[in-house]
């Protein structure tokens, strides 16, 4: 019930305005969408289809976490065996069938790798974790470049970067290398700044991540169209990639003034944030 409340509820709830958003296009702008498939996509979400309409990744985690559940009530080695063969099955369906599946079943496999991660640093690790803050500035480097080194490599064998909603992976062992490198520099840096003072927009991001992640696909369409127009007018041709982390950043500010107003209202209605 509570993970349902937590993953499900937003879910229909935001892609509603997905497809009022899309309804919009249809009626204001001609948009070319076919909103039958799309309304059909909320149920059963196929990504990279016109039965989706964003979104993919909630139902995905939904899953993923009911079966976490019930993994980890193992004993430890069997984790790690059971985990093993879940993720070569994930893996092996990608690079032989390469065919997505509703709800995002194909990636399941994957995404319970890194949610088990989470799970044995949270409840196992996180306490013996806190040594490294006192090396933590000498780690980071180390562990930035042994992520990009590893991207790098998947990027030379895919021809391209790795992709989820695509079920790009390349090399398994060298996709999970690199998100695990990457992860771990994102725990050092948290862990570094969180010691020394503290950051409550950082503490707001973290708390609000599904969110932001449900609110950024429906501000980032006008951001880019400005920047389009922005563009045009003063004759750049190529947009850098300074710029677009720019327009990542702003996105991100809006998702937080809304989520912030959105919060607030419910307590002047008296609805409390849990």
């Amino acid at each position: 019930m509570k993970l349902s409340k937590r993953i499900l509820i937003p879910y229909f709830g935001y892609l509603l305005l997905y497809f009022l958003y899309d309804f919009m296009q249809v009626i204001l702008l001609h948009k070319d969408i076919n909103l039958v498939k799309a309304f059909i996509g909320i149920f059963i979400q196929i990504r990279g289809t016109e039965y989706t309409l964003g979104l993919w990744f909630l139902p995905l985690l939904f899953i993923t976490e009911i079966l976490e559940y019930l993994f980890v009530l193992q004993k430890d080695k069997i984790q790690i065996v059971i985990m093993m063969l879940i993720a070569s099955i994930g893996f092996f369906y990608a690079s032989i069938f390469k065919q997505v599946l509703p709800w995002g079943i194909d990636a399941v496999p994957i995404a319970m790798v890194f949610v088990w991660l989470g799970y044995i640093y949270k409840n196992k690790f996180i306490f013996k974790f806190e040594y490294l803050k006192r090396y933590g500035l000498f780690i980071i480097l180390p562990v930035l470049l042994l992520s990009i080194f590893w991207c790098n490599c998947n990027v030379t064998i895919l021809g391209t970067s790795v992709d989820m909603h695509k079920m790009l992976y390349g090399n398994p062992f060298i996709y999970l290398l690199a998100a695990i490198h990457g992860i771990l520099f994102i725990l050092l840096i948290c862990q570094i700044i969180f010691d020394k003072r503290d950051i409550h927009f950082l503490q707001f991001i973290g708390g609000n991540t599904l969110h932001i992640y449900c609110l950024h696909g429906l501000i980032l369409p006008f951001l880019k169209k400005g920047l389009e127009i922005f563009v045009n007018r003063i004759e750049i041709v190529n947009v850098s990639v300074f710029l677009q982390v720019i327009i990542a950043a702003v996105t991100i500010f809006i998702c937080m003034i809304v989520i912030q107003k959105s919060q607030m209202m419910m307590e002047i209605f008296g609805v409390k944030k849990e």
